[in-house]
């Protein structure tokens, strides 16, 4: 079956195989939308980066292969972070993740991507008596973390719902051709200055540690995270509970704080190469460099950014025990002038998900549906 983002893609940048040794300061291992915004901040930072993707075409996979909506509402979340991990935590990763989206805005503004970028209200509705009280509660949550929600009754669907909470001014994306605009930021050659401390929030919480920086998947659990650990957030005035690998020396966090003014500074651009049919075999550290090993190649980096969807490494947190297969169908249907606004996901088991894109012929509704296996 082939994904509706990929074949929007009609001339594709080719990049090449890694053939030889190289050096550099960041090596990445998978370039999807988190190795791919992870290079772009670290080379506004003036870190010369390298992307290596085991497939032959970048963020062929998992963003590929997304609903590419851009939101902070995932599910019904809050109130069982709110019991589970406390206001404060909760509210860290509300914040995170608003700022997120105005970090992509201001990415596809800065660098003029064309990504079909769009505001849209964000809800998670039910029909089901049983879910209504959930979603109620969900609200009151929300609320309480001065994030101000709505509770409605009625949505722009084609269809009655019993109720749903609201999440104004999210975003919707075409996430290759949003890809795509990073990686020619990133491979474009040229030195260049930035204003403004940069901030790498905008693809979720990830911690440094003894060097390698591991992406957050939402599938696995984050138990025995070292909160030494300096954190890749924003909002955040200490560490987070994200995952950390033998912090003994954590380089400076890239934080910022929305409600404190940073003053301007000016730093040098750094460099960014993409390799794609490269395979990552392993990857091990001598003295104070990191040795990462292809087929026939390696690359000698101070730190190294796993940003696969699966961590290969197992030996860094046994994620094979910690993680499952999650399964979900996807179809973009035309159904004619009959198109509406918003976002929209179910909070009940199975799961349906329902957003508009836009097609050769018009906008087509994206419609998922989900199970677990």
């Amino acid at each position: 079956m082939n994904s509706f983002w990929l074949d929007s893609i009609e001339n594709k940048t080719k990049f090449n195989k890694l053939e030889n040794d190289i050096s550099t300061d960041v090596c990445i291992v998978g370039a999807g939308i988190f190795g791919l915004t992870c290079a772009y901040y670290l080379m506004k930072q003036g870190y010369n980066v390298v992307l290596l993707e085991k497939e032959k075409d970048i963020a062929s996979k998992t963003t590929g292969h997304t609903t590419a909506k851009i939101t902070s509402q995932h599910n019904l979340i809050y109130k069982y972070l709110i019991d589970s991990l406390g206001e404060s935590m909760a509210k860290k990763y509300l914040y995170v993740n608003q700022d997120a989206i105005e970090n992509i805005a201001k990415i596809i503004e800065k660098e003029k991507i064309d990504c079909d970028f769009e505001r849209q209200d964000s809800y998670v509705y039910t029909n089901n008596l049983d879910e209504l009280e959930k979603i109620k509660l969900e609200n009151e949550a929300v609320n309480s973390l001065g994030f101000k929600r709505e509770f409605v009754t009625s949505t722009h669907l084609l269809f009655d719902v019993l109720g749903a909470i609201k999440f104004p001014n999210q975003a919707e994306f075409n996430p290759m051709k949003y890809a795509y605009g990073l990686a020619k930021c990133i491979t474009s050659s040229g030195s260049s200055v930035i204003d403004g401390l940069v901030n790498a929030g905008s693809v979720g919480s990830v911690s440094v540690g003894d060097g390698i920086v591991e992406n957050d998947s939402s599938n696995a659990s984050s138990e025995g995270a070292n909160k030494d650990s300096h954190s890749f957030t924003s909002n955040s005035t200490e560490s987070n509970n994200s995952f950390s690998i033998n912090s003994t020396g954590p380089i400076n966090s890239f934080t910022e704080s929305s409600d404190k003014h940073i003053n301007s500074f000016k730093v040098t651009k750094g460099t960014g190469e993409i390799y794609t049919d490269t395979l990552v075999q392993n990857i091990e550290k001598e003295n104070d460099e990191f040795i990462t090993s292809c087929k026939d190649c390696v690359v000698k980096s101070k730190y190294v950014i796993l940003a696969s969807h699966y961590p290969f490494i197992d030996r860094l947190g046994y994620y094979f025990l910690k993680m499952y297969q999650s399964t979900s169908y996807v179809i973009a249907v035309d159904i004619g002038n009959k198109t509406f606004d918003g976002m929209y996901i179910n909070s009940e088991q199975p799961t349906f998900s329902y957003r508009f894109v836009n097609g050769s012929n018009g906008k087509r509704l994206l419609l998922v549906g989900r199970c677990r296996s």
